[in-house]
C-alpha cells in the first residue's frame, strides 16, 4: 500500500514537471511567473498553473484586441482621409469652375450685354437730351414766371384802382387842392394816379352791327328756334325777335348829316380851286 502511494505521487510529479516544462517554452508571455522553486507544495502549483493559464489567456486576449482595434483604427482613418481629399478635391474643381464661370460671364457681358462704347454713346444722348429738355424747362418756367408776373402785376392794378375809386374824392380840383396835392409844385403819384383815373361811371356805347336782309332772317331763325309762345297775350318768339332785330331803315332827313351843305360847299370850292390854280 505504501509503495503503490508513493508511485502514484512520482506520476503527478512528473505530470507537473511536463505541464510546467510547456508553459516556461511558450516565450515570454508568462515571464517570471513560469519559474518556481523545486521545493513548491502541490497545492500551490496547482494555483501557480492555473494562475498562468489566466495570465496566458489574458495576454492572447489583449494581442487579439490590439490587433483588432489597429485594424479598424486603420479602417476608420483610410475612410476620413479618403473623404476629406475627395472633398478637398470637390472644392477646388469648384473654386476653379466658379472662377472660368466669372471670366466668361464677365467677357460675355462686356462684349454683348453692356457694351462701354454702346453705353458710352447710350450716356451721350441722354446728355443731349437732358440739355435739351432742361433748355426747354428753364424757358418755360421763365414764361410761367413771367406770366405769373403779370397777373400779380394786374392783379395789383386792380386793386389799386378799386382803391383809388373809393378815394376819388381826394383828387385836386380847379377850386380846392387835393391832399395828395403837394405845395411844391411836384404832385404826388397818387395825385397823379387818381387823375388817369376816369370816375363816371359810363361804358362806351357799341355800335349795332350792320345787318342784311339774309343775316337778319338767319338771326331771326337762330334766336326763335326752341322757343314757345308763353301763355296769355304774346306775340310768337319769331315776331319778338324780328322786332328786336330790326334793323335801322332810315329816312332822308335822319340819314344825311346837319352839316351836309356846308361840307359840299367846301368840297366844291377845294375841286375849283384845283381847277384853276393846281395843287400849290
Amino acid at each position: 500500500m505504501h509503495k503503490e502511494k508513493e508511485g502514484h505521487l512520482s506520476e503527478s510529479t512528473r505530470e507537473e514537471d511536463i505541464v510546467i516544462l510547456s508553459l516556461s517554452t511558450q516565450g515570454g508571455m508568462l515571464g517570471s511567473r513560469a519559474q518556481r522553486p523545486l521545493s513548491m507544495p502541490l497545492y500551490k502549483l496547482k494555483v501557480w498553473i492555473e494562475d498562468s493559464k489566466f495570465a496566458l489567456r489574458t495576454d492572447a486576449a489583449i494581442v487579439i484586441q490590439r490587433n483588432w482595434r489597429g485594424y479598424k483604427a486603420r479602417v476608420y482613418f483610410a475612410h476620413y482621409f479618403w473623404t476629406r481629399y475627395y472633398e478637398k478635391c470637390i472644392n477646388h474643381y469648384e473654386k476653379m469652375a466658379t472662377k472660368i464661370q466669372k471670366v466668361w460671364k464677365g467677357y460675355y457681358s462686356r462684349k454683348y450685354i453692356l457694351n462701354f462704347y454702346k453705353r458710352k454713346d447710350q450716356l451721350k444722348l441722354i446728355i443731349e437730351k437732358n440739355s435739351y429738355y432742361l433748355t426747354h424747362i428753364t424757358e418755360f418756367v421763365k414764361k410761367k414766371s413771367d406770366i405769373e408776373k403779370e397777373i400779380l402785376m394786374n392783379y395789383k392794378k386792380e386793386v389799386q384802382k378799386t382803391q383809388a375809386y373809393k378815394k376819388h374824392h381826394l383828387i385836386s380840383t380847379a377850386v380846392i387842392p387835393g391832399v395828395y396835392n403837394s405845395p411844391f409844385g411836384q404832385n404826388h403819384e397818387a395825385e397823379n394816379f387818381l387823375k388817369s383815373l376816369c370816375f363816371t361811371g359810363k361804358k362806351p356805347r357799341k355800335k349795332p352791327p350792320d345787318i342784311t336782309h339774309e343775316g337778319y332772317e338767319q338771326l331771326v331763325s337762330e334766336k326763335s328756334a326752341g322757343l314757345q309762345k308763353p301763355q296769355g297775350p304774346f306775340l310768337n318768339p319769331e315776331q319778338v325777335m324780328r322786332k328786336r332785330y330790326k334793323p335801322l331803315n332810315p329816312n332822308l332827313q335822319t340819314e344825311t348829316d346837319v352839316d351836309h351843305l356846308v361840307k359840299a360847299w367846301n368840297k366844291f370850292k377845294t375841286e375849283l380851286s384845283q381847277k384853276h390854280y393846281g395843287n400849290l
